[in-house]
């Protein structure tokens, strides 16, 4: 049962990454590079890094 949970939180967070490189791409694509746009992606990086330690240290725990 927990694995499973685990697994859903891996997809999860996958389609997390994909759909903030979808965004990076299509803002770049049209040239959007506003200082608040490279702001909002700077937090998405932190923020997405944040979750990819933390779901590397959590498998490495168990």
């Amino acid at each position: 049962m927990f694995v499973m949970s685990q697994r859903k939180r891996q997809k999860k967070l996958l389609d997390v990454w994909f759909l903030a490189l979808t965004n990076v791409q299509r803002t770049v694509s049209h040239g959007y590079v506003s200082i608040s746009n490279i702001l909002i992606m700077a937090a998405w990086g932190t923020v997405l890094c944040c979750i990819g330690i933390f779901a590397i240290l959590q498998n490495k725990i168990h």
